[in-house]
């Protein structure tokens, strides 16, 4: 509620279960109607391991048909991603990044539930608390 597509500050939170270990999770990437090439924020499994981007953050390994909950926040400042509640890497943050599109999981078999869009950075407390809710 009340993003713009260039809010400098939001998070995505979400419950998925991937019946694989490898596919997008979330994002979204293509041409402009001008000819420009955009990337939106992502979050993929890749070998059964948590990826986010950009900023190519590398998270821990995940199990296959089970229910995990994961964060990606971004500022200008800074780009963290949490899985199960907790914190497992970050990078620098990149100015302007598209959040007027996420495809959510596109290319692989699996479910989500509790899809939300923050218009600020969670805090790890907000993190886990959000966690905490059964699947």
């Amino acid at each position: 509620q009340g993003l713009k597509m260039l809010d400098p500050e939001f998070s995505v939170s979400l419950w998925f279960r991937s019946d694989t270990g490898d596919g997008l999770i979330f994002g979204k990437q293509g041409l402009s109607p001008y000819g420009k090439r955009y990337r939106t924020v992502w979050a993929e499994l890749r070998g059964n391991r948590l990826r986010a981007g950009p900023g190519e953050l590398e998270g821990t390994e995940v199990t296959p048909g089970r229910w995990h909950h994961m964060t990606l926040t971004a500022t200008p400042e800074r780009i963290a991603l949490y899985l199960d509640g907790k914190f497992v890497s970050e990078a620098p943050g990149t100015p302007g990044l598209a959040t007027d599109a996420l495809d959510i999981l596109p290319d692989h078999s699996g479910a989500v539930a509790g899809v939300v869009i923050h218009n600020r950075e969670l805090t790890p407390d907000d993190v886990a608390r959000l966690a905490t809710g059964d699947r």
